[in-house]
């Protein structure tokens, strides 16, 4: 069985779910809304979130506890100024 990050199974699972649920947020958001804020790097939050959802963990070389500790304190302090922006309209789905 192959292992992504040491410690408890618990643990990895609640980082695994959590980073996955921020890339579900991003894939969701409008192209034009991650156009306007280029330096998010919204592609890799979306791939990490597709790497731990459909488990190609055969393909995963940094730690997901590296993504928790670093990344996901990096993106909080990108998208905390954008928070207090007022939200864009949806756009129309094809």
């Amino acid at each position: 069985m192959h292992t992504i990050c040491p410690g408890p199974r618990r643990q990895r699972l609640a980082v695994e779910r959590r980073i996955g649920v921020i890339g579900e947020a991003a894939r969701k958001l409008s192209d034009t809304f991650k156009a306007g804020h280029p330096d998010i790097p919204w592609r890799e939050i979306i791939r990490q979130r597709n790497v731990i959802s459909h488990g190609y963990f055969a393909s995963v070389h940094d730690c997901l506890q590296r993504v928790a500790r670093v990344e996901v304190p990096r993106l909080v302090q990108q998208l905390a100024p954008l928070v207090s922006q007022p939200l864009p309209d949806p756009e129309p789905s094809p």
